[in-house]
């Protein structure tokens, strides 16, 4: 589930529906000022995937009260899900610091029906209904998607990190270009949602949302969908779907720029 408390040439794409993209002079240089300041790590050493596990403990423990800290000793947040899950840092590159992680929880192949978190608070036989070409065994949920607090503009808003993001580090001026930079951490991590979709092929991507933050992707270009009623979950969540090609289509009109920067160089899946 996402709780953001704040881890060859392109095949040529149809456009579903008719729009102008809307890119500015400055869009290549914001992609490229991104580069300047984050990298994407795959969490593939113990040691990358603790860094993953105490920023999780540090955002859903301690800043937020979504899990319980008695029950994840040593001050490193992880459920069972873990078993069957990748994950992906974003590092900072001249501090060093992580300033972001996500998880993807693939299928569980010893039991497609207890594969994702999601499937404890809603069913998925609605996105069933809706996308005949689902199949969980191709599918996988975009889960523990955080952000560390000193990559947020403020506290209040710990939780959406794209709302507003100021200085590194307490009491240490941020450059206005870095500034300029930040509010793409969420497309970074989508970045990595997408590479780690087509590392393990996966076809469609689901996920529970806070519709605030659903509302934020949207501004972006990145098209998830509800497919259900709203679920009690750390409060009203939806559930969401997105097919892979779909997100990096809809990026791609909404800003090339950001579309060619989550797809890497790499055909996508129709």
């Amino acid at each position: 589930m996402v709780d953001i408390a704040y881890a060859s040439p392109l095949r040529p794409v149809t456009a579903r529906r008719v729009r102008t993209p809307r890119q500015s002079p400055s869009d290549h240089d914001l992609v490229a000022l991104f580069e300047r300041y984050f990298e994407l790590i795959p969490a593939t050493t113990p040691a990358l995937l603790d860094e993953a596990m105490a920023l999780r403990y540090q955002v859903y423990c301690i800043e937020n009260d979504f899990e319980d800290p008695a029950q994840n000793p040593g001050e490193r947040e992880s459920d069972v899900f873990d078993s069957h899950s990748v994950h992906c840092l974003l590092r900072h590159r001249q501090s060093r610091a992580l300033a972001g992680v996500v998880r993807m929880v693939l299928p569980n192949p010893d039991d497609l029906s207890r594969s994702f978190p999601m499937q404890e608070v809603c069913e998925l036989h609605q996105l069933r209904a809706k996308y005949p070409d689902f199949r969980i065994e191709r599918a996988a949920e975009v889960s523990r998607f955080c952000i560390s607090r000193h990559f947020r503009r403020r506290i209040g808003e710990s939780r959406y990190p794209d709302l507003g993001a100021g200085d590194i580090f307490a009491g240490q001026p941020t450059p206005i270009r870095e500034r300029r930079v930040m509010p793409h951490i969420t497309l970074g991590l989508m970045k990595a949602t997408v590479q780690i979709g087509l590392d393990y092929g996966i076809d469609h991507f689901i996920s529970v949302m806070d519709p605030a933050f659903l509302r934020l992707l949207h501004r972006t270009g990145v098209d998830w969908q509800p497919f259900g009623p709203a679920v009690n979950y750390h409060g009203r969540r939806l559930p969401c779907h997105g097919r892979l090609n779909d997100l990096v289509e809809g990026l791609r009109e909404h800003n090339p720029s950001f579309g060619e920067f989550v797809a890497d160089g790499r055909p996508i899946p129709q």
